[in-house]
């Protein structure tokens, strides 16, 4: 391999492994917006289910059961589908440290010092070694952003598919909400206690 080449691929896959970690670190930011989405629907979820109140008005009744349970299906799913992209553990791949690294560039000028007949250029075999790890890594760890960025869009498409299916229950809450009557509560009129001056 001609030395610009070798100078060219090492630079350009080390480019493309820093930036598949840059790109690990962007998924929190995703990760942060889409937990944001999750607390406003659970909120709106949990005083729905808590204030709705639960009679039978017929089969309009289903109007706010169905897609209050459908909404609340989803909600799960997507909660579920995030922390499998939080805590899944999804392995990056990394590169030699730099004590690894050191080692194996001390074998290399160790085997070509130990046999001179054979041409080895330590620095061109170094820097073969170091292509292929930054090479395999890039490839393996854009493969595991892949994997989680599909992971986060689907759960973003199901909370929002969750939230219309909330907002299509809401009529048939207001509705089954305003028409409920208060039961008469017991009501006890004192006087206030006079003291003498």
């Amino acid at each position: 391999m001609k030395p610009e080449m070798r100078e060219w691929l090492l630079e350009h896959h080390k480019a493309a492994y820093v930036f598949e970690f840059e790109r690990s670190d962007r998924l929190w930011g995703r990760i942060s917006l889409l937990s944001g989405l999750f607390t406003v629907l659970g909120g709106a979820l949990s005083y729905t289910g808590s204030s709705y109140p639960y009679s039978w008005h017929g089969g309009l009744s289903l109007l706010f059961y169905i897609p209050a349970g459908l909404s609340l299906l989803f909600f799960i799913i997507a909660v579920v589908l995030s922390l499998y992209c939080l805590g899944r553990g999804f392995q990056y791949e990394h590169i030699l440290s730099p004590q690894e690294l050191q080692d194996y560039a001390e074998a290399i000028d160790a085997y070509a010092a130990a046999v001179p007949a054979e041409k080895v250029d330590a620095v061109a075999d170094l820097k073969d070694h170091m292509i292929e790890a930054y090479c395999a890594g890039a490839t393996h760890n854009l493969g595991v952003n892949k994997r989680r960025y599909k992971v986060l869009l689907r759960a973003t498409q199901i909370a929002i598919c969750s939230f219309v299916l909330l907002l299509s229950a809401l009529p048939r809450f207001f509705v089954d909400s305003s028409q409920e009557h208060a039961e008469p509560r017991k009501v006890m009129v004192s006087e206030p206690v006079r003291t003498k001056p």
